[in-house]
Formats: C-alpha cells, sequence, structure tokens
C-alpha cells in the first residue's frame, strides 16, 4: 500500500477540507486530533503518518516562510560621537567656554585631525563619561596667593 492512501485513512480525525473562514489562531487544536489519537493507530500505519505529517510540517513552514516579515520600526538616526562646537563641550563638562578655549586640549576624547592651529572635536561618549565618573582629570587644586 502506498504511504497517499494510509495517511488520509490514518488520519480520520483531520479536517483536511479547505475552508474559507479561516479561524482564530486560539483554535488551531480543535482542528487537529488528539496527540493520544497516535498511540490509536495500527503500526502498519504509522509510517504512512510520519509522511503525511512532514508534508504537513513542510507546508506550514513554506507557508510561514511566505509571509512578509513586518517593516523594522524607523529609528531615529544615531546621534554624532564627534563634537565640534565649543558651547556644546562646556555644556557638557560643566565650565564656561573661556574655560574649554584655554584647556579643551586636556578633556578626554579632543582631536585636532588637521593639526595645530585646525578645526577642534571632542568626543560626545568620552566627555560624558568622564562627567559622570567619579573623577574629574581637570580638578585640580587651585594655587592660593
Amino acid at each position: 500500500m502506498s504511504a497517499a492512501r494510509i495517511a488520509p485513512a490514518a488520519l480520520a480525525g483531520f479536517d483536511t477540507a479547505p475552508r474559507d473562514d479561516s479561524p482564530p489562531v486560539a483554535d488551531v487544536a480543535t482542528l487537529l486530533p488528539p496527540i493520544e489519537a497516535v498511540d490509536a493507530l495500527p503500526p502498519a500505519a504509522l509510517p504512512g503518518v510520519a509522511l503525511y505529517l512532514t508534508a504537513l510540517l513542510m507546508r506550514v513552514a513554506a507557508r510561514q516562510l511566505a509571509i512578509p516579515a513586518p517593516a523594522p520600526r524607523p529609528t531615529a538616526p544615531p546621534e554624532p560621537d564627534m563634537i565640534a562646537e565649543v558651547g556644546e563641550v562646556a555644556r557638557i563638562v560643566r565650565r564656561s567656554v573661556s574655560w574649554v578655549r584655554r584647556n579643551g586640549r586636556k578633556l578626554p576624547g579632543f582631536a585636532q585631525p588637521g593639526g595645530k592651529g585646525c578645526k577642534v572635536l571632542w568626543s560626545r561618549r568620552a566627555l560624558t563619561e568622564c562627567v559622570t565618573g567619579e573623577t574629574f582629570p581637570l580638578t585640580g587644586t587651585r594655587r592660593r596667593a
């Protein structure tokens, strides 16, 4: 006997007719026979049932793959790490703009890619890590007059 002839007879509890009204996901268990129904099958029917269930599983997998993936949520572009504005750096390190102009090269994350006299940059991440840390490298004691 071929597996195609055994499987439908062995799976008499399955409703294989196509339906126009698809049931809610919660009702899927009512479409299939209970798992214990396999125990009642004759041993000769088991290979056909296994083949039929494999085909059923492949069909489910194919339909799942055919469903388009949900569109990814739009995310804000990442904030640029390098800051060129002295005022922004002053706000982050809680110092004045003039202080940053004088001491900015000592701050963590300082870069001057073009060399002396060119544009200066600071790493936002390095500045915020320094400020939120317990030590701030530029808060030395002042000389008293």
